[in-house]
């Protein structure tokens, strides 16, 4: 039995959502909203049966679950279940599709009792491969984790983090990235991509997720043209602050520091970027009103002790 299976048995079929990986990375672009209670509905599943029947949850659950106004989303719920009855995603249009370009209709209703406060789906047949009985070939995570998230980009790339845990990194290139999250027409310009979408999402997983991401992107001359994830566990990689952050009282000499500076720039280069990216927004997150020179300094002493810790150096 797999690792994933052993956990899944454990657990409150409730507490958790299992999708193929299929599903995962599809090529689909929905509100937060829409995406929030189609998770919720997912981690509804009874996944031992071969037939789907309808699932409910309640909007005042989602809400605290999910940290989300309640009057805001009450209001809207009409709209979100029509529109629900009508989504669509291009299983066969994801990176690990079928390339066959098809869209699959994911409810075959979903309504909303205002006198109750449940939203009610039930999904399609063609959706039953995708959620049910999975015995391999498939990505589950907790379900509060992804529902904490504030925007759609950042519960994707959870799921995205959580298909590849195991690897611990992934590789896609520019065009997957955009057509998974259906973003062909939008973010033209890649520097707008990279704030809008893996920045905000990163922010996101810092502060909310069990997994976070860092990120490499790969040129061809000056286009880029892939990026490089590296998966990173947020409580088993939680920096603690060195003990020498006294920056008037430094308890090393400077020719200590100056030796540990010169052993950590020949590191492989690739380390070393992806030991700074981390150790910068820790610096960040511990001062986010310092300034330029602050940052940096605390930044080098965290990639020294990242370094360290992960026997890169002595």
């Amino acid at each position: 039995m797999s690792q994933q299976l052993q956990i899944w048995e454990r657990l409150p079929d409730e507490e958790i959502v299992v999708k193929a990986n299929e599903l995962i990375t599809s090529q689909l672009n929905w509100t937060t909203r829409e995406y929030r209670v189609f998770i919720a509905h997912v981690s509804q599943l009874n996944r031992d049966d071969k037939d789907f029947d309808e699932v409910s949850i309640r909007l005042q659950e989602l809400c605290e679950i999910s940290d989300t106004n309640t009057e805001s989303l009450y209001s809207e719920m009409d709209q979100i279940a029509d529109r629900l009855t009508d989504k669509k995603i291009n299983v066969g249009k994801g990176i690990e599709g079928r390339q066959t370009g098809g869209y699959v209709n994911v409810y075959s209703s979903c309504t909303y009792d205002a006198s109750t406060g449940e939203i009610t789906g039930e999904f399609t047949e063609k959706m039953r491969p995708l959620l049910l009985q999975l015995k391999e070939h498939f990505t589950m995570y907790y379900r509060r984790h992804a529902l904490a998230m504030r925007s759609t980009y950042a519960m994707r790339f959870y799921e995205i983090l959580k298909r590849y845990e195991y690897q611990g990194r992934f590789q896609l290139s520019v065009e997957e990235l955009r057509t998974i999250f259906g973003l062909e027409d939008k973010y033209s310009r890649f520097g707008d991509l990279k704030r809008n979408v893996i920045d905000r999402a990163q922010e996101e997983l810092d502060e909310k997720g069990d997994v976070t991401f860092e990120y490499q992107v790969l040129r061809e001359g000056r286009s880029p043209v892939a990026i490089d994830f590296s998966i990173e566990n947020v409580h088993d990689e939680e920096i603690e602050d060195p003990p020498d952050l006294d920056l008037e009282s430094p308890s090393e000499s400077q020719e200590q520091e100056d030796d540990r500076l010169q052993k950590f720039d020949t590191l492989p280069e690739k380390i070393q970027q992806d030991i700074k990216q981390k150790a910068l927004r820790k610096a960040k997150h511990n001062n986010p009103d310092g300034g330029k020179m602050l940052i940096e300094s605390q930044m080098w002493m965290y990639a020294i002790k990242i370094a360290r810790e992960k026997g890169h150096m002595d």
